[in-house]
């Protein structure tokens, strides 16, 4: 064992064991595991301080896995002891003290060479480093990069005006970069399905940005920019294309781009994922747009706009290699519009595409219809494992008999979600009268084996089965349920619904500590029935069963 721990790539895999990567700490079930995850990596990174000082042998691959990925570049810059790090009232200030000496910046160097991700989830300038600081370290990298290894920079809140500090950031050898920038950089959309209407240009700062990425990041293959609003230049992408590495662009929704835009994007050979949100203008709808065979190699498309627009797109365009089709229409007439322009895309897609991702945002006051009929094209599409939607401002019904038209039509399904209307604006709409049953899931899990995700407005649980009727069908593979209402609940057993969803879903994620704060704080809610919080305590009956069993150690029938 002890002549194992000498080689180094076996010591590396020991270390990187004890702390949970970054990105895995806000899964789908972060609400339930995120603090403890955290805690876990804390622990885990003083672990790892205390195996680098055990003998020489240790420090290096230790270091190489606690310097890996970093929270802050302040973590780096609190190794030159001639920074004085003060904690003010909002921010920590930053200001230098002294020269830094030769030893100190080979130090900072050998440090700086072991990050390979940043991950800034707060501004740069709540730092207050001061503008010496960032051009004395500018001078000492005498044109060299400040993270010469860094490969993933993530920046959150950057003020574009005044992107101190970025530009020392960026490595020739990065291959992500997130940029999120500061919501008083202008005015945001308050939801997806909002439209976007044509704004200013966005400011030349960021162009400069984006000339300096396409100048100095040669390896980059995935650029994503968010909280940016106004209408994106059309000649400001054609700076990356240069970059023939990239081959994932996602801009936010309040980025708005244009036919030129598009055509700009469709030359980029690499290109494999694009999100981008389409405003077209007067001027480009007079005229006969044509992206040409420009997106044949896209892989996954996300569109945002308005329906007239994303139909007028799509129509001039080719996606053969398409397996992945997310759209956000916003201000849809009526189910019978959407249905029509659903059509018209639907018939420029392949049929072979896999997910399926729709958030649609209608006028008030139409009848449901089925979630079946409204999406009735695809339903031909065989190979789909991930259906979502998400309808604002409209109730389509969802009953047994949608669940197994989808089933029937989707056998490897894998993900499955509908989520309600809009609560905010939910006075003008007008709600199904039927839902999906015991009886309905029961179908749904004995068609679709593979499914790990459901999501579903509504449970009617007023008539359920004999309990000893229901298969254990022991689906280990879903783990999550949500249901927003749960129906017709005055007669029911809610132990009955909790028992027959066990047998049904014996790993579905629940809740599996109960404070008698919370019991207390929520025990309004559960006797009034309001905001919807009798699903949730059916969860926690469902883990009730789910913990004894452990603890019981019994199998799962």
């Amino acid at each position: 064992m002890t002549s194992a721990l000498h080689i180094p790539s076996v010591l590396s895999t020991v270390c990187l064991s004890l702390i949970p990567p970054r990105h895995e700490l806000f899964t789908p079930n972060y609400i339930q595991k995120n603090a403890a995850d955290l805690e876990r990596r804390k622990e885990g990174c003083r672990t790892l301080a205390c195996l680098a000082r055990v003998c020489k042998a240790f420090t290096n691959p230790t270091l190489d896995v606690l310097w890996r990925d970093v929270p802050s570049v302040d973590v780096l810059l609190k190794v030159l002891p001639c920074l004085q790090h003060d904690p003010g009232i909002q921010h920590v200030q930053y200001t230098i003290l002294d020269d830094i000496s030769a030893v100190q910046w080979d130090r900072l160097q050998f440090y700086a060479g072991l990050i390979r991700a940043l991950h800034q989830a707060y501004p740069l300038q709540a730092l207050s480093i001061q503008r010496v600081v960032w051009a004395v370290i500018k001078q000492r990298c005498c044109g060299r990069p400040l993270l010469p290894n860094l490969q993933t920079l993530e920046l959150r809140h950057i003020d574009i005006s005044d992107p101190v500090g970025l530009t020392l950031l960026l490595s020739p050898s990065l291959r992500t970069v997130v940029l999120s920038f500061s919501r008083a950089n202008g005015t945001m959309r308050h939801r997806r399905l909002q439209p976007l209407i044509p704004a200013s240009p966005i400011p030349t700062h960021f162009e400069a940005l984006v000339q300096l990425i396409g100048s100095t990041l040669p390896h980059l293959t995935r650029l994503q920019v968010l909280n940016l609003p106004g209408s994106l230049p059309s000649h400001c992408m054609s700076y990356l294309t240069r970059l023939h590495q990239l081959h994932r662009i996602e801009l936010g929704i309040d980025t708005a781009a244009d036919y030129h835009v598009l055509q700009c994007l469709s030359r980029f050979p690499s290109l494999r994922t694009l999100s981008v949100a389409v405003v077209l203008r007067e001027e480009d709808r007079e005229q006969e747009l044509d992206l040409g065979p420009g997106f044949l190699g896209l892989e996954e498309l996300h569109l945002n706009g308005r329906a007239e627009d994303l139909v007028a797109v799509i129509q001039v365009s080719s996606f053969l290699a398409l397996r992945s089709l997310s759209l956000e229409i916003c201000t849809v007439d009526s189910p019978d519009a959407f249905m029509d322009d659903f059509a018209v895309i639907c018939s420029r897609v392949p049929k072979s595409i896999s997910k399926i991702d729709l958030a649609v945002s209608m006028n008030y006051g139409f009848e449901p219809i089925s979630l079946t009929t409204l999406v009735k094209p695809v339903l031909s599409w065989g190979a789909v494992t991930v259906f979502k939607v998400q309808t604002d401002n409209y109730a389509p019904i969802l009953d047994n008999d949608d669940l197994r038209s989808f089933a029937e039509a989707w056998p490897h399904l894998v993900d499955f979600e509908l989520r309600p209307t809009n609560e905010d604006n939910s006075q003008g709409v007008k709600h199904p009268k039927v839902y999906v049953t015991i009886t309905g899931l029961i179908d749904l899990a004995q068609r679709c084996p593979r499914l790990r995700s459901l999501t579903i407005p509504a449970l009617d649980i007023a008539e359920l089965p004999d309990i000893r009727d229901v298969p254990p069908l022991n689906r280990r593979d879903l783990s999550r349920l949500q249901i927003k209402d749960l129906m017709r609940t005055d007669s029911a057993n809610l132990m009955t619904v909790a028992i027959i969803l066990d047998l049904l879903f014996p790993c579905v994620s629940t809740r599996r500590s109960v404070e008698a704060a919370y019991v207390q704080r929520h025990s309004y809610y559960y006797m009034l029935h309001i905001d919807n919080r009798v699903f949730d305590f059916l969860l926690i009956l469902m883990g009730t069963i789910a913990a004894r069993r452990e603890c019981d150690r019994i199998s799962i029938p």
